[in-house]
C-alpha cells in the first residue's frame, strides 16, 4: 500500500494527511467524492488505527478533500448556477 502525503487544513496543528492506498477497483465503479469512473483505488485515512479503518472508492485526488469533508464538486455545482442567475 502508497501513502499519499497532503497537508489536512481542517485542524489547527495542520499534521500531514496520508491516505493509505489499497487496490485498484472496477473501471466502472464511481468515486464517490467527484462521482466520475477511472482510476479509483480503495483509500483510507492513515490516522485512523489498523484495524479500525474503512476504505472508500476515491481518486488520489479526491482523498483529502473527502477526508477533510469539503463537498463534493457536484455539489458545488447548483450553488454556481444560482450566482449566475441572481
Amino acid at each position: 500500500m502508497r501513502r499519499l502525503n497532503v497537508h489536512r487544513t481542517s485542524s489547527k496543528k495542520a499534521k500531514p494527511f496520508f491516505a493509505v492506498k489499497g487496490k485498484r477497483l472496477a473501471k466502472t465503479l464511481p468515486c464517490i467524492h467527484c462521482h466520475q469512473t477511472g482510476d479509483v483505488y480503495s483509500i483510507a485515512d492513515g490516522h485512523v488505527e489498523k484495524g479500525q479503518r474503512h476504505h472508500h472508492a476515491l481518486h488520489e485526488r479526491c482523498a483529502a478533500d473527502w477526508y477533510s469533508g469539503k463537498p463534493s464538486p457536484d455539489d458545488l455545482e447548483p450553488q454556481r448556477q444560482e450566482s449566475m442567475v441572481n
